[in-house]
């Protein structure tokens, strides 16, 4: 079993390390593999709505980090993302991540060939299927960090369809604010946001 931790914030000692970094101890407790990634250190292109992905079988036209990432994914079983937010939003870093994810989708390439996600290209000629089911079986939770007190407008902007995308590929378990964290690492010394992520944590684990 393999868990990705994504912390899409810039702060290297931030509340996004201290967040993910815990998720992924109490799974490795629990006999999960784990790999963290840095989104803020990734080179990810944002996507050029450019529907090439559409036509080569899932490949983005776009020679970055992503590809490799894609890969990881769809040989894991549990992702945890963790972003912060910036003007009542999820900042630039996990937005264009979670762009990026439109090539996991296929129109008119599925039409043709079936109902699957393509995960694997070699020399965009050799090409692999994997049913949607198993995208959909891999568990996904999403943890907010913000400054500010009141959590509204970040729960209405969820509510908007934030993560409409990521509801459509995997099975997304959580979905937690976790407010008042202006102070870089602050959030390690909160005991009630920990049993929040220790909540998170548990549901992603467990099998």
């Amino acid at each position: 079993m393999k868990i990705i931790g994504f912390n899409a914030s810039p702060r290297f000692t931030g509340n996004g390390k201290v967040i993910s970094n815990k998720v992924l101890s109490m799974a490795r407790e629990k006999g999960f593999d784990t790999e963290f990634i840095d989104l803020s250190t990734a080179h990810i292109k944002p996507c050029q709505s450019c529907n090439y992905c559409k036509t080569h079988a899932g490949i983005c036209i776009l020679d970055d980090d992503m590809q490799d990432i894609k890969r990881k994914i769809t040989d894991c079983d549990a992702i945890i993302l963790v972003a912060p937010i910036y003007f009542s939003q999820i900042n630039a870093q996990a937005t264009v991540f979670i762009n990026r994810l439109y090539s996991f989708f296929q129109t008119e390439y599925v039409q043709k060939y079936g109902n699957g996600y393509v995960i694997s290209v070699n020399d965009f000629n050799d090409f692999e299927i994997i049913n949607s089911d198993k995208l959909k079986n891999i568990k996904i939770s999403i943890i907010l960090t913000q400054g500010e007190k009141d959590t509204t407008d970040t729960e209405k902007y969820i509510e908007s369809g934030l993560f409409n995308q990521l509801n459509l590929l995997f099975d997304v378990k959580d979905v937690e604010i976790l407010p008042d964290n202006n102070e870089p690492g602050i959030v390690k010394d909160k005991k009630d946001q920990i049993e929040v992520i220790e909540k998170v944590a548990k549901n992603l684990i467990t099998q």
